[in-house]
């Protein structure tokens, strides 16, 4: 029981944070400066009121993820995802007249953040998706939700790649529209939404009501898999 609650909490926690902090950078700085105003980008806000929820945020999700396990892949993809969150928390984004030091760090900002973007699309597309139920035995809700996995991942994938297009876009336009701001955004988003309904928060199979394996078996396997259900 207290396995399953670990790790369920942990993919919710993740998700949750994921899904709030598009929302949450321009809402926060919005009340702290008494203006409405979208930064260039969500790395942008570092350099705001909003530095502590950007770092904190990020750092938590890091650590949640480094303290992820489930199966083997899973905990490596989760480690090295952790580990790029962190590492976009303290590598901050490149400044206004940057030096050579903070422009480098600034390289290893957009390294990291393209890293754990891609990492958290894998994950949504080869590792949520997996199930020991042959095709024929899985649940329509488990399909509906290896389908929101797979859309999730693509949409990463894609705003990700966007984000890196908006780069070659003129001034005036990325002033007025922000697309690196909407790509970042939207990817995030997608990724915690992902990690949101791998917690069995949304699109849960008939009659679970309580963490996999608690009601079956009576408890969870040492490794922490769902005993009860099979693995998904």
């Amino acid at each position: 029981m207290e396995l399953a609650v670990s790790y369920l909490f942990l993919r919710r926690a993740i998700g949750l944070i994921g899904a709030l902090l598009p929302v949450v950078l321009p809402l926060g700085y919005a009340l702290s400066t008494g203006h409405w105003r979208l930064l260039a980008s969500m790395s942008s806000y570092y350099y705001s009121d909003m530095r502590n929820v950007f770092v904190g945020s990020l750092c938590a999700v890091g650590v949640f993820l480094i303290c992820y396990r489930y199966r083997h892949w899973d905990d490596v993809f989760a480690t090295i995802g952790g580990a790029c969150a962190i590492g976009v928390a303290v590598c901050p984004t490149r400044p206004g007249g940057a030096t050579r030091l903070a422009a480098t760090v600034g390289v290893l900002h957009v390294v990291f953040a393209a890293l754990f973007l891609v990492n958290m699309a894998l994950m949504c597309w080869f590792l949520f998706t997996l199930t020991d139920r042959p095709a024929g035995q899985r649940t329509s809700a488990k399909n509906a939700r290896n389908l929101v996995y797979r859309v999730c991942a693509v949409l990463v994938v894609v705003f990700t790649a966007l984000a890196g297009l908006s780069s070659f876009t003129s001034q005036s336009f990325g002033d007025r529209v922000h697309p690196l701001f909407w790509c970042e955004a939207l990817a995030t988003f997608a990724f915690g939404f992902a990690w949101f309904v791998k917690g069995e928060t949304l699109l849960q199979d008939q009659g679970q009501d309580q963490p996999a394996g608690t009601a079956a078996s009576g408890g969870l396997a040492a490794s922490g898999f769902e005993v009860g259900e099979v693995l998904e």
